[in-house]
C-alpha cells in the first residue's frame, strides 16, 4: 500500500504513485478527506496551533483507514 498526501500535492502524489507501481503496490488516493472539517483535528477538539489542528483528527483517521481498507478488499 501507497497513500497519498493529506494536504494535496500533485507533484508528490505522482512521485508516490508512479513508485507505488513500479513496486507492483496499491496506491490509495486521500488527499480529498481534508476537504471536509469533520476529518480535521481542529475541529474535534481544541488546538491552538493552526498547523498542527489542520491534521487529521480521529474521523480523518478513520476515513484514512477506511480507504485503505477499501483498497485491500
Amino acid at each position: 500500500m501507497c497513500v497519498s498526501t493529506w494536504w494535496p500535492s500533485s507533484e508528490k502524489d505522482k512521485i508516490i504513485k508512479e513508485n507505488c507501481q513500479t513496486i507492483g503496490g496499491v496506491f490509495v488516493d486521500i488527499s480529498d478527506l481534508g476537504k471536509y472539517p469533520e476529518n480535521i483535528a481542529k475541529n474535534e477538539q481544541d488546538i491552538k496551533d493552526n498547523g498542527v489542528g489542520m491534521h487529521h483528527g480521529n474521523k480523518g483517521m478513520k476515513a484514512i483507514a477506511d480507504r485503505i481498507f477499501q483498497s485491500i478488499k
